[in-house]
């Protein structure tokens, strides 16, 4: 399956950025501003971390190359912990093109549909999902969307019963809560009624403040770009849910997904396309390492609608990718291990764990991100602690180069 390299230069930072633009280039990022990349399928990395990047100890979450001089990269942090870089020198010198100045911004992906055209997200700010596209090759990006176009669902209606404030409930609910009301104020001190009233206080808290709606910086594959114009956003927290836009940000659809949600920690965490109509999302909670449930769904009308798939990966997955030129496959990784599906539905999940332990116990490596090269001859993951790793797609003819 996967074979470790040894990646000096990326120092033992952990790793979530991974680009593979050809056959045999790979560029990859991380904690502590380090970037690396290799034009001989690994057999020897160039140490390209940026000054800057590593001087304010950022992290490159991101990272974009469309060749072994021309790349793109992206920090995630608060405020001015997110920027913006670019070079076209291999590596050997980098251009801050972005420094993020909101205090509640937060990258989370970055993509290009070309040279010259691609898109940078963000956490909301001012009330709704940061998009910036550009359309001039990284020299302006603008803002797209708007509140309307990415508000959340509207929150349960707040009513008022016997002169108490209640989320919207039904006829039933409704008489059941009085009753409670009552039973309180004649109870005193009854802990059932207490019970129920704190209970009822929390749906109502809910209601008034809902959790927010953002992404995840988990693997830069939140986003997810096709064509000449299309896009597909994943997000998190109080819902998982997919945006969609077909003229570079202009407009926007969105569709619910059955991924976990709810939660901080939950939601939909990675995106991948074969085509405009099959995609697939993966994702979960990331606190449980090893949960199956809401995990994985898959789509057949270009994001429109999402299923759960039969045979779930085993555990939390932040990353996909198709697999392409070796028939119907895909892979997925995450802190538990990875796992590959051999049908174009990617209904049914096989999990291999060879080269990666048990994460448990801080045991084994956490992988974060997987990449395939444009021709499907290998396949790279990278995770925790400097670990890089590559496995042939091809297992007739392994060609690394």
């Amino acid at each position: 399956m996967f074979e470790q390299l040894d990646v000096a230069a990326v120092g033992g930072e952990s790793l979530r950025g991974l680009s593979v633009p050809a056959a045999g280039v790979v560029w990859v990022s991380g904690a502590g501003g380090v970037v690396a990349r290799t034009s001989d399928s690994g057999s020897t990395w160039i140490d390209v971390g940026i000054t800057e990047a590593k001087e304010d100890g950022l992290d490159l979450r991101c990272i974009v190359a469309f060749d072994q001089a021309e790349a793109w990269a992206a920090s995630s942090g608060p405020g001015e912990a997110s920027r913006l870089f670019h070079t076209t020198d291999g590596g050997n010198s980098w251009v801050t093109v972005i420094r993020n100045t909101d205090p509640a911004g937060f990258y989370d992906g970055l993509a290009f549909w070309d040279r010259q055209n691609g898109m940078l997200l963000g956490d909301p700010t001012e009330g709704y999902l940061t998009v910036l596209v550009t359309g001039d090759g990284g020299e302006s990006w603008e803002r797209v969307g708007d509140a309307k176009a990415f508000a959340l669902p509207a929150p349960a209606p707040v009513v008022v019963i016997d002169g108490d404030l209640s989320v919207g409930l039904t006829d039933e609910q409704r008489a059941a809560a009085a009753a409670e009301a009552q039973a309180f104020s004649d109870q005193g001190d009854d802990a059932a009624a207490v019970v129920a009233m704190v209970a009822q206080a929390a749906q109502i808290e809910e209601a008034l403040n809902p959790m927010g709606e953002y992404c995840f910086a988990a693997s830069n594959q939140s986003i997810e770009l096709m064509g000449r114009s299309t896009a597909w956003i994943g997000t998190g927290g109080k819902v998982a849910r997919v945006f969609k836009t077909m003229d570079r940000g202009l407009n926007w659809t969105v569709a619910t997904t059955p991924l976990l949600q709810g939660d901080e920690a939950s939601g939909v965490f990675a995106l991948a396309f074969r085509d405009f109509e099959n995609g697939v999302a993966v994702g979960g909670k990331y606190t449980d390492v090893y949960g199956q449930e809401g995990n994985c769904a898959v789509t057949s009308d270009g994001g429109e609608t999402w299923r759960l798939v039969d045979d779930a990966p085993f555990g939390y997955r932040s990353s996909v990718c198709d697999v392409p030129g070796v028939g119907d496959m895909w892979m997925c990784v995450g802190t538990s291990g990875s796992s590959i599906a051999k049908d174009s539905q990617a209904q049914e999940w096989s999990d291999y764990f060879e080269g990666v332990e048990s994460v448990e116990g801080g045991e084994g490596v956490a992988l974060n991100s997987v990449a395939c090269d444009p021709k499907g001859q290998a396949l790279w993951t990278v995770g925790a602690r400097g670990y890089v790793a590559r496995m042939p797609a091809n297992v007739k003819e392994v060609v690394w180069d």
